[in-house]
């Protein structure tokens, strides 16, 4: 990585961001931390003055300043500690060894040369925390040196600006090192985009770690990349479908209007020529619209018209459509349902869906046959169904009929072009239903599978 790259990269970002918030948290947890200690340190040596108080001052002490004085002298040679003072009426020093003589009662502080260090004498001033009371007939005067106090905030101090530029440190290189390894992570993303963005579409995005919300972010990534590659798959195919499977009609109208100009001298035979002409490229004009509806379905196109539906009145539909046009085609249509069928779709393209199934069982199925169509309940699905008793498919092109222009053999010479099943299938798909189509001996069985929607739903 270059270094004005860097400089603007994520990584630099993030270790700063993480380097000031460690370093405000740090100077405000050690500064807390000295604040408590030092006035825990005070507050020690406040009690320790007033105990030592009370317990010279007990049993007569108060009020005798011998008695006071014999056991100030005592407490002296029993304990380097504490520093005292016994004051008279008129000032007189009975007992101690206290330099000043502070008169106000209560704490107050003085000072007086620092202990020595070692060998060493020191000419540094310490502080000396007093307790002042005053008595009948003088004053006694108790005294602690704070001069370990002051050495304990001193190396605080130091200890909590090392603290924090210690975790001011650690947390800029916690923060380098959390945004290189991010770094490395989006680099094989960007790479995986880039070779995307060269046509390689089958790619995919690579792990991203780093938790949850990057494995999500992945995969709606790649399920979009799927959606894309789906997309132009499909639009490969009708490339490749107008390529070779409308040569033939074009070539077949040149060679008829060729044929025409060269041979045709009445008026009547071109007006037949150019009315045939005209009904092939009508029925040419549809195949391209049936190519271009199965392209934006296989593309998604649709979804936002989704909502729920009554399965059943959605069949009873088509069923008042097709009766009267099986009946003079010399079949029998019978419609059947079960009542709570909800499923949720687009209620035209099922309609064409179905429509498409149950024309392809008029077309394809000598008078007299049986067509049935409905919808069932089975556990959490809803299967719309249609049923014929004609010639079926032969099991080894079951798998077959759903492409686009594909034609069983004895329906080459039937109206239709080889896209009804094929729009079939792509409906389905983008209802993510499962279309399935299976001999009914004889005949044909075409189920759909949906997921079932609840009745609430359909009210709402």
């Amino acid at each position: 990585m270059t270094a004005p790259r860097f400089l603007a990269s994520s990584a630099l970002r993030l270790a700063a961001v993480f380097a000031v918030i460690f370093a405000l948290g740090g100077a405000l947890m050690f500064t807390a931390f000295y604040w408590s200690v030092a006035s825990y340190a005070n507050a020690s040596i406040r009690d320790d003055l007033r105990t030592e108080t009370r317990i010279l001052l007990s049993d007569g002490g108060a009020e005798n300043p011998a008695i006071l004085a014999r056991r100030v002298a005592s407490r002296i040679q029993a304990a380097d500690a504490l520093k005292y003072l016994v004051l008279d009426a008129e000032g007189r020093v009975l007992a101690g060894g206290l330099a000043a003589r502070p008169t106000v009662a209560g704490f107050s502080e003085i000072t007086a040369p620092a202990p020595p260090d070692g060998r060493e004498t020191s000419d540094e001033l310490a502080t000396i925390e007093v307790l002042v009371t005053q008595l009948p007939r003088g004053s006694l005067v108790v005294g602690k040196s704070t001069y370990a106090i002051h050495e304990l905030r001193e190396w605080m101090g130091l200890l909590t600006i090392w603290g924090v530029i210690g975790m001011t440190v650690l947390a800029a290189i916690g923060g380098l090192a959390s945004g290189a390894v991010l770094a490395r992570r989006l680099d094989r993303v960007n790479a995986a985009t880039a070779r995307i963005m060269q046509g390689h579409l089958s790619d995919r995005m690579p792990p991203i770690g780093l938790g949850t919300e990057f494995e999500t972010l992945r995969q709606n990534l790649n399920r979009m990349l799927d959606r894309l590659e789906a997309s132009m798959e499909a639009i490969r195919h009708v490339s490749s479908d107008i390529a070779h499977d409308l040569r033939t009609p074009l070539n077949r109208l040149r060679h008829r209007l060729e044929h025409a100009r060269a041979n045709l001298t009445t008026v009547e035979a071109f007006q037949a020529t150019v009315d045939l002409s005209l009904t092939e490229l009508d029925q040419t004009l549809d195949i391209f619209a049936a190519l271009l509806r199965i392209a934006q379905i296989e593309a998604g196109a649709g979804r936002s018209g989704f909502g729920p539906i009554d399965a059943g009145q959605m069949m009873q539909r088509v069923f008042e459509a097709y009766q009267p046009v099986a009946e003079q085609a010399g079949h029998v249509l019978e419609f059947r349902t079960e009542t709570g069928a909800i499923i949720t779709g687009d209620e035209d393209l099922l309609v064409q869906m179905v429509s498409n199934l149950v024309e392809n069982a008029i077309v394809h199925s000598p008078a007299p046959a049986h067509i049935g169509l409905g919808a069932r309940i089975e556990d959490d699905r809803v299967i719309l169904a249609v049923r014929d008793n004609g010639p079926g498919i032969p099991s080894a092109d079951l798998s077959k009929v759903t492409q686009r222009f594909y034609r069983l053999d004895h329906s080459r010479g039937s109206p239709g072009s080889g896209l009804g099943l094929a729009l079939v299938a792509a409906i389905a798909a983008l209802h993510d239903a499962r279309l399935s189509l299976q001999s009914g001996e004889p005949g044909l069985v075409a189920s759909i599978g949906f997921e079932r929607a609840t009745t609430e739903s359909l009210v709402a």
